[in-house]
């Protein structure tokens, strides 16, 4: 259920809303125009529409089934080929509805249907699949299981889940470098101190695992990995070298146990972030139903008109001074005049 639009963030929006210019002077102002979100407020009320989501992601799934079936030559070939055709026929609908469900958005939204990087995949996702897929651009023809990456667009929980793992993406660089410091350092300290003995458990004569800095980097990335780590590598170099247990189980702990939790605290974080950030800032757009739309279009119309009169009694009382001083200064030339005249009167007089 969406939240209810606050009253601090109507006027947050309208403080930030751009200020529309008004005549000035005597002119009549033009009548002012309806609001702009109400012609599309009814698609806006679709688009938006629960039924509608949940249609978007009914067509989803069905074409991804869709996809799927048409992939096995058997379900093709059924009933001489009429399946392979009637599958094709409703990935074909699914498309069509893809495009009808984007333009719909774009009608709807306008310029803020840009701003939603979201629309911006799904835009693409749709493009990607109307190019013609021929023999030479069979990874076209594959592209077209893109859109059931739509359904992560569709879920707001899939979006939360994606958004915190983009958010993430630098403080997971940071722990992936230091974990690649921890590989370096141990695979150097293992090509000294194991390095150059062949160990049985893989291969008819053996193998070094490591024998230079490359393969001592994939055998301490297999160790992480948990994967036959013990029977496959440890315990044949055991044989050999009986104490480089400790090596192995400290590489263990620090790598396996330590930096791949560090990752997991880092994506668990961002995620907290996302949905904390999510719920503190919804816009406007995302949280007010067309009605209340309107209301702030008129609350933006109200504030640019009192800011134009605030502007216009400003200026009245300038323009007031400025007659003023003009008259001053004719009486003072008048009165000059009148005293030259009588003093020229006075000299002829003489």
């Amino acid at each position: 259920m969406k939240a209810p639009l606050s009253g601090a963030h109507a006027a947050a929006r309208s403080n930030n809303a751009p200020r529309v210019a008004k005549p000035s002077g005597n002119q009549t102002s033009p009548a002012r125009p309806e609001v702009e979100a109400l012609p599309t407020s009814a698609l806006i009320r679709l688009v938006e529409a629960r039924w509608f989501r949940t249609l978007v992601i009914v067509v989803i799934v069905v074409n991804a089934i869709v996809l799927g079936l048409l992939t096995s030559q058997t379900v093709r070939e059924a009933g001489n080929g009429l399946v392979g055709r009637g599958l094709v026929i409703l990935d074909i609908a699914a498309l069509s509805f893809f495009i009808g469900e984007i333009g719909l958005k774009l009608v709807a939204y306008r310029q803020r249907f840009f701003r939603d990087p979201w629309n911006w995949f799904d835009l693409a996702v749709v493009i990607i699949a109307l190019l013609p897929a021929s023999d030479s651009l069979k990874v076209l023809r594959a592209l077209r299981v893109l859109r059931v990456l739509r359904l992560v667009a569709a879920i707001p929980a899939m979006r939360l889940v994606v958004s915190g793992l983009f958010r993430a993406l630098p403080g997971m660089g940071s722990a992936a470098l230091l974990l690649l410091l921890i590989h370096y350092v141990f695979a150097v300290i293992g090509v000294q101190l194991y390095g150059g003995t062949l160990y049985g458990g893989y291969g008819d004569n053996g193998y070094d695992y490591f024998a230079d800095l490359g393969r001592a980097l994939y055998t301490l990335f297999q160790i992480m990995t948990l994967e036959s780590w013990s029977h496959g590598i440890v315990r044949p170099i055991m044989d050999v070298h009986p104490n480089s247990w400790i090596f192995f189980v400290l590489f263990v702990v620090i790598s396996a146990f330590a930096a791949l939790n560090l990752f997991i605290g880092i994506l668990v974080n961002a995620m907290d972030s996302a949905k904390d950030e999510q719920e503190s800032q919804l816009s406007a757009e995302e949280v007010a139903d067309p009605a209340q739309l309107a209301m702030l279009h008129e609350l933006r119309e109200i504030r640019a008109e009192m800011k134009e009169l605030r502007t216009q009694l400003e200026e009245r009382p300038a323009a007031r001074k400025v007659p003023a001083k003009k008259s001053a200064e004719k009486k003072s030339t008048t009165k000059s005049a009148k005293g030259s005249t009588k003093v020229a009167k006075k000299d002829s007089g003489a």
